[in-house]
């Protein structure tokens, strides 16, 4: 009884939030990439790569031959990715799933996979890929060959959803540990050499997609790197931190000249504007962040430390705060506004936008929210902020018993490699962060559960991977 409640709780969440595409400036880069991938190549601006627009093309394909609206159809796809990865975790880890299930069920999160950007994709599959690492690092039930099937078919899906995410962004290279901890928990089984052989076709796969990335970058922007163009996104995330987190700094003196009235776009839009080579625009973007670091008194490596320590606790910035909760409070009135908060369907209007980038449709919805009651559960920036901490923690704690150190060793290892990442530039902002953030919540209530209690398999024959 209480487990069947629990689960209309969660379904009735999930449907509190209307399903509907919310296409951003940033969304049209994505929806022309996908229109034309020839032409844009493997990244765009040097740092938009081809894995989400992949799959925006996919989703239009499907959708045509099922009679859909391509974009609903798209963010239905990712709402559904992420119910199923909640359902795959209580499956896998029963009530322990509880800190991550709470997480991902809160308003926010849903309402993450409205938005026709990365996020939307990644974040459920990162939590699919901690259901996956959880699943292949626990003991299993049944026959011996039913079993063994069962590893196979991890261990393969485990590395396939890893490149999958380093396809949509570069950083999320990390989840690589996946690949490798699924070797290693292979390594003293029959299945050892499937392990290596899966982790070496990931690692040049892998690989590969940098390498093509890389060549790209030099060949348009003369920068040998898999993601280029970083210095135009460090000003915007300096700015922010200077001025959204402290109103106060917009009359300083020292800083006026940087504020802009209000909006660090000022700026980089004079400079994109700029008729000039790569190169020089960007180091016009280094000069103008030591200028506002120097004039706010913050030091180059004290505020990148500040950033990565932050980082773990859910960052200082949320950019798109505002647009969430509008979606979290969207009706039939003003669905059509949140769909189109983009400047094309603004200024040439909603036709123009159809016709340009969806196949000459208009987006549609699904209202679901008056059917349904949300659970009162906090915001997920708020309730993030302190189950990330304590998630590392139960991590590094897990990292010192053997049971459970490899999922604790290869979880932590992720998490605080993508902190120094966003820190660096000092971007400690939540929607960055979240993907990450999700699969730390799941995994280290795998290795709470390890640690409470004895890893018995749930009926029949167990038999562990995990080295002994």
């Amino acid at each position: 009884m209480v487990g069947t409640l629990s689960g209309l709780a969660i379904v009735s969440t999930w449907l509190s939030v209307n399903i509907f595409p919310v296409i951003t400036n940033d969304s049209l880069t994505y929806l022309r990439h996908s229109d034309n991938l020839s032409s844009f190549g493997f990244v765009h601006f040097g740092y938009r790569q081809f894995g989400y627009p992949m799959f925006i093309e996919a989703m239009e394909t499907v959708a045509g031959l099922v009679g859909v609206e391509p974009l609903l159809f798209a963010v239905a796809v990712q709402r559904f990715l992420l119910l199923s990865a909640i359902v795959y975790l209580v499956w896998v880890l029963r009530w322990w799933a509880t800190p991550v299930v709470v997480a991902a069920i809160s308003g926010e999160i849903v309402a993450y996979t409205n938005l026709v950007l990365t996020e939307g994709l990644s974040a459920p599959l990162a939590l699919i890929l901690a259901g996956l690492i959880v699943h292949l690092t626990r003991p299993l039930s049944g026959e011996k060959e039913s079993a063994r099937r069962v590893r196979i078919t991890l261990t393969l899906l485990i590395s396939i959803v890893a490149l999958l995410l380093l396809a949509i962004r570069f950083q999320f290279f990390v989840f690589g540990l996946c690949s490798l901890a699924g070797a290693v928990a292979l390594h003293r089984t029959p299945l050892r050499r499937l392990g290596w052989w899966t982790f070496s076709i990931y690692a040049l796969l892998g690989f590969a997609i940098l390498a093509l990335l890389s060549a790209e970058n030099l060949d348009e922007r003369g920068e040998f790197s898999p993601s280029s163009n970083g210095e135009r996104s460090e000003y915007w995330a300096v700015w922010s931190t200077v001025f959204t987190l402290d109103p106060t700094r917009s009359v300083d003196p020292e800083l006026v000249e940087f504020y802009d009235d209000g909006t660090p776009y000022t700026f980089l839009h004079r400079v994109d504007a700029l008729d000039l080579p790569d190169p020089e625009r960007a180091e016009l973007y280094r000069q103008q962040t030591s200028r506002l670091l120097e004039a706010a008194g913050l030091d180059i490596w004290g505020s990148r430390a500040t950033s990565v320590l932050h980082s773990l606790r859910m960052g200082r910035l949320d950019d798109i705060e505002g647009l969430i909760a509008a979606i979290l409070a969207s009706d039939v009135s003003t669905v059509n506004a949140l769909i189109h908060s983009n400047q094309l369907a603004r200024s040439e209007g909603y036709d123009r936008f159809a016709d340009a980038l969806n196949e000459g449709r208009m987006p549609e919805a699904v209202i679901t929210a008056p059917l349904a009651l949300r659970l009162p559960l906090p915001h997920a920036h708020s309730l993030s902020a302190w189950l990330l901490p304590a998630s590392i923690l139960v991590l590094a704690f897990g990292s010192l018993r053997p049971p459970t150190r490899l999922l604790s060793l290869s979880a932590l290892g992720i998490t605080l490699a993508h902190a120094l990442m966003i820190g660096y530039v000092r971007a400690d902002n939540f929607r960055f962060l979240v993907t990450v953030t999700m699969f730390c919540l799941a995994t280290a209530s795998a290795v709470l559960s390890g640690l409470f209690r004895s890893p018995t398999p749930r009926s029949g024959t167990s038999s562990s991977v995990l080295p002994d």
